[in-house]
């Protein structure tokens, strides 16, 4: 598909209000500037019931440069699989399932709708659901439970570099799902609490916000460029002594910090506008930083809130700033 073409697929109304339509989880939203009849392509994301049986093993070394890992199928995990290739057949005028993985505990795919549905995307993927349990009966000779939970994820990909980058995400969870089997204190999904009694949803080394060093790294207008370039030249001695570096690192200067504190190993807290809930995760470059134990990820907003829409990126942007000078000026305890 052509980059070109596929810009053109997906087109929404932003006349529509999404903030009047009260909380859905996150991890089972769906758009509601989108119909999901529309030619595109589509992230999916289903996760198998509690009684259905690990559906795959997890094999390589994440550790090692190159080494390749591998989500290897056992049977139920090939019922998955069978009934993938039952509905691309079945589909394949309208729709087709290109690339996949069977993780133990779930499945992410990527479907191509190829022509205006007549239905919801969400009817065509229940009979694949449903497939897949009555495959899973068959299989084990008695009628129990459905084989994946009630709900999916579903991540709606308007450009054709996003659908790159998430066939590259579907290849590489094996590797970061070990990562997290490796090193499970640096991925944990936590809360920390300030002096006063609120709470902030974090992700990675919670410890790093007990730490008594740390030091915002900030670029404000109220100083001139060279007094901003000498800040961060104090904040890039600091951390190579040791303190924590605390900033959401969006301005430019800040952003060089962050990308020099990722080659040299240093300690930081990256302050970000949305959480993590329990089957999310952060960009693949925060995600791998996690191994060290020295990246703790607080996030502005609880799960599933988002921001008011009457403000702009600087006042979300402020914000962050100043929730990193409340990290670093206070106490706190996870």
């Amino acid at each position: 598909m052509k980059e070109d073409v596929l810009d053109n697929l997906l087109t929404y109304d932003d006349s529509i209000s999404w903030w009047n339509h009260g909380i859905i989880h996150s991890q089972l939203r769906r758009s509601f500037i989108h119909d999901y009849k529309r030619p595109g392509v589509y992230l999916i994301t289903v996760t198998k019931n509690d009684s259905t049986p690990i559906l795959s093993s997890l094999h390589g070394n994440p550790c090692l440069r190159g080494g390749e890992c591998r989500a290897v199928p056992n049977d139920y995990g090939r019922l998955v699989i069978d009934a993938i290739n039952y509905f691309n057949r079945r589909n394949e005028t309208i729709m087709c399932i290109r690339h996949y993985i069977v993780m133990p505990d779930h499945v992410h795919f990527t479907v191509r709708v190829l022509q205006e549905l007549r239905f919801h995307l969400g009817i065509y993927l229940s009979y694949l659901f449903k497939d897949c349990s009555h495959r899973l009966w068959n299989f084990m000779s008695y009628r129990g439970e459905s084989f994946f939970k009630a709900g999916y994820n579903d991540r709606i990909l308007y450009r054709y570099e996003q659908w790159l980058n998430w066939d590259e995400y579907i290849a590489d969870n094996p590797r970061r799902a070990l990562l997290r089997c490796m090193y499970p204190q640096y991925y944990h999904h936590s809360t920390i609490m300030r002096q006063g009694g609120e709470l902030y949803y974090t992700y990675g080394n919670s410890s790093l916000i007990t730490y008594p060093e740390k030091v915002v790294v900030r670029f404000t207008s109220k100083c001139s460029w060279k007094d901003n370039l000498v800040r961060n030249e104090i904040c890039r001695e600091l951390a190579d002594g040791g303190f924590v570096l605390v900033s959401p690192f969006v301005h430019g200067l800040e952003k060089a910090l962050w990308k020099e504190g990722l080659e040299k190993g240093w300690k930081m807290i990256r302050i970000v506008e949305k959480a993590y809930g329990k089957r999310s995760h952060p960009s693949k470059e925060m995600h791998e930083y996690c191994s060290t134990g020295k990246l703790l990820i607080v996030s502005l907003r609880k799960i599933g809130e988002r921001s008011a829409p009457e403000l702009s990126n600087r006042d979300i942007c402020m914000e962050m700033n100043a929730l990193a000078e409340i990290i670093v000026g206070d106490k706190w305890r996870y």
